[in-house]
Protein backbone atom coordinates (compact mmCIF):
# COMPACT_ATOMS: atom_id res chain seq x y z
CA UNK A 1 0.00 0.00 0.00
CA UNK A 2 2.43 2.83 0.65
CA UNK A 3 4.12 2.22 -2.65
CA UNK A 4 0.59 3.51 -4.03
CA UNK A 5 0.95 0.53 -6.65
CA UNK A 6 -2.47 -0.31 -7.68
CA UNK A 7 -3.34 -4.08 -7.75
CA UNK A 8 -7.06 -5.49 -8.48
CA UNK A 9 -8.08 -9.62 -8.78
CA UNK A 10 -9.20 -9.40 -11.71
CA UNK A 11 -7.71 -12.08 -13.52
CA UNK A 12 -8.77 -13.80 -15.53
CA UNK A 13 -10.83 -11.42 -17.31
CA UNK A 14 -11.93 -10.54 -21.18
CA UNK A 15 -8.75 -8.65 -21.59
CA UNK A 16 -5.91 -10.18 -19.55
CA UNK A 17 -5.53 -14.27 -18.58
CA UNK A 18 -2.80 -13.94 -16.51
CA UNK A 19 -0.90 -11.39 -13.69
CA UNK A 20 0.12 -8.65 -15.37
CA UNK A 21 1.18 -4.92 -15.29
CA UNK A 22 -0.41 -2.65 -17.71
CA UNK A 23 1.54 0.24 -18.30
CA UNK A 24 -1.10 2.32 -19.79
CA UNK A 25 -3.24 2.14 -16.91
CA UNK A 26 -0.44 1.79 -14.49
CA UNK A 27 -2.49 -1.31 -12.57
CA UNK A 28 -1.15 -4.78 -11.94
CA UNK A 29 -3.81 -7.13 -12.76
CA UNK A 30 -3.88 -10.78 -10.26
CA UNK A 31 -5.78 -13.47 -9.84
CA UNK A 32 -7.17 -14.03 -6.24
CA UNK A 33 -4.73 -15.63 -4.27
CA UNK A 34 -6.80 -18.63 -3.89
CA UNK A 35 -6.15 -19.00 -7.38
CA UNK A 36 -2.79 -20.31 -6.84
CA UNK A 37 -1.63 -23.55 -5.60
CA UNK A 38 0.59 -22.04 -2.48
CA UNK A 39 0.54 -19.00 -1.38
CA UNK A 40 4.13 -18.38 -1.96
CA UNK A 41 3.36 -18.43 -5.64
CA UNK A 42 0.68 -15.54 -5.70
CA UNK A 43 3.30 -13.28 -3.81
CA UNK A 44 6.05 -14.61 -5.92
CA UNK A 45 3.80 -13.39 -9.05
CA UNK A 46 2.99 -9.77 -7.32
CA UNK A 47 6.58 -9.39 -6.50
CA UNK A 48 7.34 -9.99 -10.20
CA UNK A 49 4.88 -7.76 -11.50
CA UNK A 50 5.55 -5.54 -9.02
CA UNK A 51 9.24 -5.35 -10.16
CA UNK A 52 7.19 -4.50 -13.90
CA UNK A 53 5.55 -1.56 -11.98
CA UNK A 54 8.90 0.09 -11.19
CA UNK A 55 9.75 0.55 -14.90
CA UNK A 56 6.88 3.03 -15.27
CA UNK A 57 8.48 6.32 -16.74
CA UNK A 58 7.29 8.04 -13.36
CA UNK A 59 9.64 5.64 -11.53
CA UNK A 60 12.61 4.12 -12.54
CA UNK A 61 11.67 4.74 -16.27
CA UNK A 62 12.52 1.11 -17.96
CA UNK A 63 11.41 0.31 -21.85
CA UNK A 64 8.71 -1.03 -20.62
CA UNK A 65 6.65 -1.59 -23.81
CA UNK A 66 7.54 -4.77 -25.61
CA UNK A 67 6.08 -7.64 -27.98
CA UNK A 68 5.79 -10.56 -26.18
CA UNK A 69 8.64 -12.88 -27.34
CA UNK A 70 10.95 -9.82 -28.52
CA UNK A 71 14.61 -9.93 -27.06
CA UNK A 72 13.63 -6.44 -25.54
CA UNK A 73 10.39 -8.25 -23.25
CA UNK A 74 12.76 -11.54 -22.75
CA UNK A 75 15.05 -9.15 -21.03
CA UNK A 76 12.52 -7.15 -18.72
CA UNK A 77 11.06 -10.44 -17.59
CA UNK A 78 14.54 -10.96 -16.57
CA UNK A 79 15.05 -8.31 -14.46
CA UNK A 80 11.74 -8.50 -12.90
CA UNK A 81 12.21 -11.80 -12.18
CA UNK A 82 15.61 -11.30 -10.69
CA UNK A 83 13.80 -8.55 -8.65
CA UNK A 84 11.39 -10.99 -7.54
CA UNK A 85 13.91 -13.67 -6.08
CA UNK A 86 15.75 -10.92 -4.38
CA UNK A 87 12.63 -9.70 -2.70
CA UNK A 88 11.18 -12.68 -1.77
CA UNK A 89 14.37 -13.72 -0.42
CA UNK A 90 14.30 -10.71 1.88
CA UNK A 91 11.21 -10.86 2.93
CA UNK A 92 11.90 -14.99 3.66
CA UNK A 93 9.99 -16.40 0.91
CA UNK A 94 10.82 -19.61 -0.95
CA UNK A 95 11.42 -18.72 -4.73
CA UNK A 96 11.82 -20.67 -7.41
CA UNK A 97 13.87 -20.23 -10.06
CA UNK A 98 12.67 -22.31 -13.13
CA UNK A 99 10.82 -19.22 -14.50
CA UNK A 100 14.07 -17.24 -14.92
CA UNK A 101 15.20 -20.19 -17.07
CA UNK A 102 12.39 -19.59 -19.48
CA UNK A 103 14.17 -16.40 -20.27
CA UNK A 104 17.70 -16.95 -20.42
CA UNK A 105 17.17 -16.48 -24.19
CA UNK A 106 18.19 -13.04 -23.75
CA UNK A 107 21.46 -13.86 -22.52
CA UNK A 108 22.42 -15.76 -25.53
CA UNK A 109 23.37 -13.31 -28.25
CA UNK A 110 25.06 -10.82 -25.09
CA UNK A 111 27.05 -12.29 -22.25
CA UNK A 112 27.22 -9.23 -20.46
CA UNK A 113 23.14 -9.13 -20.09
CA UNK A 114 23.25 -10.86 -17.42
CA UNK A 115 25.09 -8.22 -15.35
CA UNK A 116 22.82 -5.58 -16.78
CA UNK A 117 19.81 -7.39 -15.53
CA UNK A 118 21.61 -8.27 -12.33
CA UNK A 119 22.39 -4.37 -11.57
CA UNK A 120 18.60 -3.29 -12.61
CA UNK A 121 17.08 -6.35 -11.03
CA UNK A 122 18.97 -5.08 -8.00
CA UNK A 123 17.65 -1.07 -8.35
CA UNK A 124 14.36 -2.75 -8.90
CA UNK A 125 15.03 -4.38 -5.44
CA UNK A 126 16.06 -1.21 -3.83
CA UNK A 127 13.30 0.82 -4.68
CA UNK A 128 10.57 -1.98 -3.66
CA UNK A 129 12.56 -1.94 -0.22
CA UNK A 130 11.74 1.74 0.30
CA UNK A 131 8.07 0.83 1.23
CA UNK A 132 8.45 -2.36 3.23
CA UNK A 133 8.47 -2.35 7.01
CA UNK A 134 11.62 -1.90 8.67
CA UNK A 135 12.06 -5.23 9.71
CA UNK A 136 12.61 -6.24 6.13
CA UNK A 137 14.95 -3.74 5.18
CA UNK A 138 18.70 -4.94 5.17
CA UNK A 139 21.09 -2.26 6.63
CA UNK A 140 22.35 -0.12 4.13
CA UNK A 141 26.07 -0.67 5.55
CA UNK A 142 26.68 -3.38 7.17
CA UNK A 143 28.82 -3.57 10.63
CA UNK A 144 32.07 -5.02 10.94
CA UNK A 145 33.04 -7.00 13.34
CA UNK A 146 36.49 -6.08 15.41
CA UNK A 147 38.64 -9.83 15.02
CA UNK A 148 40.91 -10.35 17.75
CA UNK A 149 44.58 -11.08 17.00
CA UNK A 150 45.42 -14.61 16.25
CA UNK A 151 42.15 -15.27 14.42
CA UNK A 152 42.01 -17.27 11.76
CA UNK A 153 38.82 -16.40 9.38
CA UNK A 154 38.25 -19.58 6.74
CA UNK A 155 40.83 -21.91 7.28
CA UNK A 156 39.98 -25.70 7.78
CA UNK A 157 39.39 -26.94 11.27
CA UNK A 158 42.65 -28.89 12.69
CA UNK A 159 43.14 -32.43 11.67
CA UNK A 160 40.57 -31.87 9.25
CA UNK A 161 41.42 -34.05 6.27
CA UNK A 162 39.40 -35.84 3.06
CA UNK A 163 37.02 -37.33 5.66
CA UNK A 164 36.17 -34.19 6.79
CA UNK A 165 35.73 -32.68 3.62
CA UNK A 166 32.88 -35.06 3.05
CA UNK A 167 30.97 -34.35 6.03
CA UNK A 168 31.13 -30.21 5.02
Amino acid sequence: KSSGARLVHDVPNPIYDTPCYDPGTDVIHMPQKEAYEKLEHYYASALHELGHWTGHESRLNRDINNTFGSKKYAKEELRAELASMFLSMDLGLPHNPAYIKSWISALKDDKKEIFRAETAAKKIHKYVMKFMPEKYRKKEKEELQEIEDGVIIDAQPEGAGKKAEKNW
